[in-house]
């Protein structure tokens, strides 16, 4: 029985009830409102505060309390920040991971699994996000309005999955904005396969570190003596060399031979640089017009007379009469040559291949060849494939049929058509007869048989270059070619079947191989593989290796992100944010409270399911819902104020209290900010605002700008995102990324929202004029502090600044102070003499750069440097600049990061890295550079400095100070370093690449007078040297200091190119490297090439569009001294010493980056170089 009497507490609140009557109290627990004594709350283990109010309501009948709408209320951690904050953990992962080998964690986690955990509770996470915002929006709906009662379960099954949302969209709520949230909800379906399309895998592509290849016999040029006798050095006196050289290799050894040399390699996967070796090449040549056939009549096996036939070749060759039969194969050896082709190279071994038929008349279908293996010097590219060795010839020194090849220009290189390499006998001869042998010829007797040799005893001069192997070498062939061809055994008289040879697999595939010339090839590569490989060990050929460096790749997959795979996710997660915000604003409009999404919902529609005959039934009143209870024994009231009352009059019926309450929510839990509701406004309304700012800013760009003519990428047209992206995302892609547009677009591009690059060498001079006084882009050098001349956007401002350098830049001044520069670089060489006593390798991107700071500091300041004299050159100075520089890019993007960071304390300066700290210390040389030069009084000053021809000149005062001194210091120092220490180091590398130009230029500079070593030469001396000169502006064209634009803003006028026209104030840039690169000013420009500059005639029209140091009021200032240093470190340096280059490969000095300044790729040690002091 229903007890319907119940008393009221002054507050609304019901008082206590009879002692059998169970009563649940629904209510939203105001501030000072009492908890009641003897009622159960709902949900009285989980919370307190249900926090509720009336779910169902007609448009009449309002018992909401608006008062407490507006309350802030306690929530539990924001769902949105949990979902932002994996989405960017999976960006994160993703791309730290991009192009990088897959990291071994423990228990073979891997990056696929971590992905998978991160989207797994991203999507968690932002279904419970939607679908709270989901369950708020039902509350809403039923707040603005009678609605069916199923629209309970429309809902709530939407806050389940995607398939209640699908149901939520087909219904009439599509139409409401809870149709976003289910959007979303049936979208997320696509996140899982989403992520995992983000990450692909490639294998082989990652650099792991250096791997060598031991090639015992590398040939190295230079250790001959004084005859030009081949004299092995100590790394190739091994067994295997000498018995090759000397006395052949006729033991069984050489068939336990690895026909490919062992490969010591970190991973499975090696790229090696090319290298030469000693090797055994074949020659072959058709001699079929010179066979002779001779028939005649002989005894067969039987005795009888038979008509057979007889072939010879005029150079001896000679077969034993043959009787008609089939298809007949001979192989010869030992017999002199009948071409003269083959003869000028002193076979090891010559072979003639004769094959031959028979027809009804007699022999048919004779073919001749003759072939000849001898010694040759290949050139290998080499590399390691998942463990397997593969060599390519690109080069040998004997082939014997093209004299284009680049061995017959270097004359250090043996050729055996010059008869380099010579087989002699055994034993010295003595006699005419050539019967009588004495003296057996081995390496310590072989230099004086050589001067004992008469004239005339061999066809070649005593004096030719020519290096010896030992005849008897021979054996070696012969090891190989014994019963391993065709089944005959080869010997000097002929050749014989052998009838009891087992033919293996290796030589049955060679004894198929019908083309003699492809016979020979790949028995001379066998050969070389023998003559480079190992033995066993009693014979010691693995002694003295000498390892071919090269880089190692991993065999590990690599990540590669698919980022248009992101897109989905991205989009879902601004959706849920528009989403929330939306709920949130709908909510405030609505006036509602903030509710979860189940809650009554599940009572009335479950425990009262039943005693409703249509679901469909619109309630607009709660009265009626009250009047549907009575019949369950539940008693629901509306107490008012949002308060609900249900009350289970008997004891045996509790158990209902149990079905209610597991299905209502814990305390608080809904969909509100941590933050007040007035914050979240605020920060969502100026989020929306700045996106809608910037889309529209992106279309006006694209399709409004007065540049929107200038073809060009739109993203690049619509913000500077597309350049942040390949200048700080991808380190320094953006000049690189220009080449390209301009290849797609034309010789005029748009490459951001206000600035367009010329790609055409004839409009240089016409942007770049004196007289067009244009200013530099201040966003471009945004990076670098105003107050120096360097960086002064202004031409006015730089024009007063630059005036009172200049006359100290001039070359005039520039060789007054020769001296000052002679003494640096005397200092530098006494450097370098310490590396050539001890024999240690000398890495010349630190010392020309150590030498090109000590020059600009001991012309420029009161007192210098000596980073040359520094450990290794200083290399942490170097290291901390380049990684320095590395950052560049992110300054223009983040407004007053330049700035701060020259506010850096000196407590965060002590505990950053070593190399970083090293790179600073150069601002505090600056600053005691400057204090050194305002404390000289100007009477006492002999020798005046940059620094105070700016201090004491008229400049306004605020170009004076010693901040201002202090930044002209540091920005002379960093322009007058990196650029020209670039272009010597690259100019070197291509001196010694060049056998020919490497010749030129020690035979011009060693031609003054005094031997190398004795005096410093000036740059008065060096700068009449016209191949020097060449070689250094050939540097400048090929290596310029600056490989980024130069950009420059017109605010006066238009300016026009071709048919565009350029309104002010647009920056418009151009790249000195894009001129100096220009085919059709610089034929072959991407070879080095200093002839060019003697060429007289075109001389002129070259240097009009030599522009290393720009043109114009804003060229580079410094060029005067630029000049002369690398005139007197590269005359001086290459006068000096013999260099030959260690272990540098053209990847080690390419540029990759571009930060402003050029840059190699990470970890390269640049040109290293050995050095031998000059005779």
């Amino acid at each position: 029985m229903v007890n319907p009497s119940h008393q009221d507490s002054p507050n609304g609140v019901p008082a206590q009830h009879e002692s059998n009557t169970n009563t649940v109290q629904l209510a939203r627990m105001d501030a000072g409102a009492p908890s009641p004594s003897t009622e159960a709350l709902v949900n009285s283990e989980q919370g307190q505060d249900a926090n509720k109010a009336h779910p169902i309501i007609s448009d009449s009948t309002n018992p909401w309390d608006k008062d407490d709408i507006t309350k802030p209320k306690r929530a539990n951690p924001n769902r949105h920040d949990l979902f932002v904050q994996k989405m960017n953990d999976v960006w994160f992962l993703e791309f730290s991971s991009r192009g990088s080998p897959l990291p071994s964690w423990p228990l073979s986690i891997t990056i696929n699994a971590l992905v998978s955990v991160l989207s797994s509770i991203l999507k968690s996470t932002l279904l419970l996000l939607v679908g709270e915002a989901i369950g708020q929006m039902k509350w809403n709906w039923f707040k603005r309005g009678s609605r069916p009662l199923n629209d309970f379960e429309v809902f709530d099954s939407a806050t389940r999955g995607p398939l209640g949302s699908f149901w939520l969209l087909l219904g009439s709520k599509g139409r409401t904005l809870a149709s976003i949230g289910a959007a979303i909800t049936i979208l997320s379906l696509a996140l899982d396969p989403m992520f995992q399309q983000i990450l692909n895998y490639d294998t082989g592509i990652a650099r792991t570190g250096i791997s060598t290849l031991p090639a015992n016999l590398l040939f190295v040029a230079g250790f001959e003596d004084k005859n030009r006798i081949v004299q092995l050095p100590d790394a190739m006196r091994t067994y295997a060399v000498i018995e090759l050289y000397f006395t052949g290799i006729s033991s069984d050894d050489v068939q336990s031979c690895i026909l490919q040399p062992q490969v010591m390699y970190p991973s499975g996967n090696c790229s090696y640089p090319v290298f030469d070796s000693l090797a055994v090449c074949s020659t072959c040549a058709n001699v079929t017009d010179l066979l002779k056939t001779e028939a005649t009549d002989a005894e067969n096996f039987a005795g009888s007379k038979e008509r057979m036939w007889n072939y010879t070749l005029p150079g001896g060759f000679n077969t034993s009469p043959i009787p008609r039969g089939s298809t007949i194969k001979y192989l010869s050896s030992g017999h002199v040559s009948a071409t003269a082709r083959l003869r000028p190279q002193f076979p090891l071994q010559n072979f003639t291949q004769l094959t031959f038929g028979f027809n009804e008349t007699g022999p048919a279908d004779a073919n001749a060849m003759e072939c000849s293996l001898h010694w040759c010097v290949n050139r290998y590219k080499s590399k390691v494939k998942n463990g397997v060795l593969h060599e390519d010839v690109v080069a040998s020194s004997c082939t014997g049929e093209s004299n284009d090849s680049e061995w017959f220009h270097r004359i250090d290189a043996p050729r055996n058509l010059d008869a380099s390499f010579v087989a002699v006998s055994d034993y010295v001869v003595d006699g005419s007869s050539g019967t009588n042998r004495s003296e057996k010829v081995d390496a310590t007797n072989l230099t004086n048989y050589w001067d004992s040799i008469t004239p005339g005893k061999f066809p070649f001069g005593k004096n030719d270059r020519v290096a010896f192997a030992h005849r008897g070498a021979s054996r070696l062939l012969s090891d190989y070619m014994s019963d391993r061809l065709t089944g005959y055994i080869t010997y000097n008289g002929g050749e014989q079947e052998s009838s009891t040879y087992n033919v293996t697999d290796g030589a049955r595939r060679l004894s198929q191989v019908n083309n003699a010339t492809l016979s020979m090839e790949i028995l001379a590569r066998a050969l070389s593989s023998a003559v480079r490989g190992y033995s066993s060990s009693s014979k010691g050929m693995n002694d003295g290796r000498v390892p071919v460096g090269g880089w190692s790749w991993t065999s590990e997959v690599i990540a590669r992100v698919l980022w248009p795979w992101i897109f989905l996710p991205a989009i879902l997660e601004l959706a849920s944010l528009v989403f929330l915000l939306a709920t949130v604003w709908n909510t405030s409009v609505a006036e509602a409270d903030i509710w979860k999404n189940s809650s009554l919902a599940v009572l009335f529609h479950g425990v009262l399911q039943g005693r409703i005959e249509d679901p469909r039934t619109v309630v607009k009143d709660v009265r009626l819902m009250e009047k549907a209870a009575e019949g369950e024994n539940v008693m629901l009231r509306d107490l008012g104020g949002g308060h609900v009352k249900l009350e289970i009059n008997a004891a045996q019926d509790i158990d209902k209290l149990d079905k209610v309450t597991s299905f209502l929510p814990s305390r608080d839990q809904n969909i509100s900010k941590s933050l007040p509701m007035e914050i979240l406004w605020w920060f969502s309304s100026t989020l929306v605002a700045t996106i809608l700012y910037i889309t529209f800013k992106a279309i006006k760009n694209i399709f409004f700008h007065p540049l929107s003519h200038i073809p060009g990428p739109k993203l690049a047209a619509a913000s500077r995102l597309y350049e942040w992206y390949h200048d700080c995302i991808l380190t320094g892609q953006f000049c690189f990324k220009i080449r390209h547009l301009h290849d797609e677009y034309g010789p005029i591009i748009r490459i951001g929202p206000n600035e367009v690059h010329i790609r055409d060498s004839d409009y240089f001079d016409i942007l770049y004029a004196n007289t067009a006084r244009l200013d530099k882009d201040p966003w471009f050098y945004g990076f670098l502090d105003d107050s120096a001349a360097f960086n002064t956007a202004s031409e006015v401002i730089h024009q007063r600044r630059i005036s009172k350098v200049e006359s100290y830049f001039s070359k005039a001044n520039v060789q007054r102070n020769d001296a000052v520069l002679v003494d640096v670089v005397t200092k530098f060489l006494k450097e370098l003499d310490a590396f050539e006593i001890d024999g240690e390798v000398v890495c010349l991107k630190n010392a020309f750069k150590s030498y090109a700071t000590d020059v600009v500091c001991a012309f420029c300041f009161p007192q210098g440097t000596h980073y040359a004299q520094g450990p290794d050159f200083s290399a942490s100075f170097h290291r901390g600049q380049e990684s320095f520089a590395r950052i560049v890019p992110w300054f223009r993007f983040i407004p007053g990061s330049s700035t701060l960071a020259q506010y850096t304390p000196d407590w965060l300066v002590s505990i950053l890295p070593s190399d970083t700290q090293a790179a600073i210390g150069i601002v505090q040389y600056a600053r005691e550079q400057v204090k050194k030069t305002i404390e000289t009084n100007p009477q006492d000053d002999a020798k005046p400095n940059l620094l105070s021809n700016i201090s004491r000149s008229d400049l306004p005062a605020q170009d004076r100070t010693p901040f201002v001194l202090e930044q002209e210091a540091i920005r002379y120092i960093a322009a007058g370093t990196g650029s020209t220490a670039r272009c010597m180091e690259n100019a070197i590398y291509q001196i010694l690449s060049n056998p020919t130009l490497k010749t030129k230029l020690t035979t011009e500079l060693r031609s003054i007078s005094s031997p190398p070593g004795d005096r410093i030469l000036g740059t008065h001396e060096l700068e009449q040297l016209p191949y020097l000169a060449a070689v250094v502006q050939e540097s400048l064209r090929c290596f310029p200091a600056v490989f980024s634009r130069f950009p420059r803003i017109n605010r006066k006028e238009s300016m026009r190119y071709d048919r565009f026209t350029i309104p002010p104030g647009t920056v418009m840039g151009m790249s000195n490297s894009d001129i100096l690169s220009d085919p059709s000013v610089f034929p072959k420009p991407e070879e080095f090439i200093p002839e060019r500059w003697l060429d007289t005639t075109n001389r002129s029209r070259l240097l009009r569009y030599q522009v290393p140091f720009l043109r114009g009021s804003r060229n580079c200032v410094g060029q005067n001294l630029a000049m002369a240093e690398m005139v007197l470190g590269l005359g001086n340096l290459v006068r000096r010493y013999d260099l030959s280059i260690f272990e540098t490969v053209k990847g080690d000095v390419e540029v990759v980056e571009d930060c402003y300044v050029p840059l190699t790729r990470k970890g390269s040690l640049g040109v290293r170089v050995l050095l031998t002091r000059a005779g």
